[in-house]
């Protein structure tokens, strides 16, 4: 995914090659975008009581979600 197709608001996959994928964590929604970096909110599917958080991550390690 390149930098000019993140857009506030959309819901993204991890790709495969990320430690959070490997978690067993496949979405995210942007929240911000940067000039290097793009932030997400993710939320844990396996732990509902898990509080969302914010991470950061290279637009490479991001695949668009397909509606």
């Amino acid at each position: 995914m390149n930098m000019s197709e993140c857009k506030v608001g959309a819901k993204v996959r991890f790709s495969p090659a990320t430690d959070l994928f490997m978690m067993g964590i496949r979405y995210g929604d942007i929240t911000k975008v940067g000039r290097k970096w793009v932030h997400l909110t993710i939320y844990s599917l396996r732990d509902a009581s898990l509080k969302p958080r914010t991470v950061k991550c290279a637009p490479e390690n991001l695949l668009p979600l397909n509606d």
